[in-house]
This record gives structure tokens, sequence and C-alpha cells, in this order.
């Protein structure tokens, strides 16, 4: 597993680009991916089939995507990347993590809580979806 920070190297926005793909199935440019890391306190762990996006805010940190390839889901591979993430933010003295989910997004949810997350909130109409708004849960844990 590797961890990239800012700056990250050209090679490694490629990974990233490519990994955000076949997770999410749809595009990140590397352009918006090299802007985001150019933000100090950007970091990824990656690993062959996975990634975890975070940065880092006094003593927080927010992920903002954590993705398996498709087709190996379901194997592990997101816990041992999440677990990568918490030992590097706790060394860090980071006291909680959060994210925001879509609230149907029910898998990601049940891994977030089966990791120790737990639900702080609500954001109403959060993500759009074939002109659908979707509220986002907010979930936190705390190290």
């Amino acid at each position: 597993m590797r961890l990239i920070s800012h700056p990250a190297a050209e090679e490694d926005l490629k990974s990233i680009a490519d990994l955000y793909l076949k997770s999410f199935g749809k595009p990140w440019e590397i352009g918006l991916i090299r802007e985001s890391f150019a933000i100090p306190g950007t970091f990824a762990f990656l690993k062959k089939n996975g990634l975890c996006i975070f940065r880092i805010a006094a003593d927080e940190a927010e992920i903002y995507y954590i993705g398996v390839t498709e087709n190996i889901r379901r194997q592990g591979i997101a816990t041992l990347i999440l677990d990568a993430a918490k030992k590097f933010l706790t060394e860090k003295n980071i006291k909680k993590i959060f994210l925001e989910v879509s609230e149907e997004n029910f898998p990601a949810i049940s891994f977030y809580k089966k990791s120790g997350f737990e639900i702080i909130g609500r954001r109403p109409d959060y993500y759009s979806e074939n002109d659908r708004k979707i509220a986002a849960a907010n979930m936190a844990f705390y190290l």
C-alpha cells in the first residue's frame, strides 16, 4: 500500500484517476485531482485495487473517497485501506474522522458502521442524481 501526499507525482495522479474510474464507474479528470492534491493536508492510500482519499485540517480528517474496484469488493480491501488511514491519522494526533455518504448507499453506510463510524447528522438534498435530490448522512469516527 502506498501513501500519496501533497504534492502528488504525475504517475500517482494517473493511478488515482484509474482507481477512481474502476471504483466509482465515472471519470475524475487528472487536472481536478492535481488541484485537490495541491492543497496541503491531502493524502491518499492506494492499493492495487482500491483507494482512500482524505484531507487533514487541525485535529480532524475528512474522507472524500474510499473505493474498491467493483469486481473484487467484499474481500476486505476497503477495511485494510481504512485501517491504514486510521493508523496514519492516529499517529498524526487526529481526533475525529468524518465523511458524507448518500443515504441511499446502504452498502457504504453498513461498511462505515461496521468500521466504527456513527451517523451524527444529515444534509438534505446534498447529492443530485438523475434530477433527484438525495440526502447525505454525516458520519464520524472518534480516534
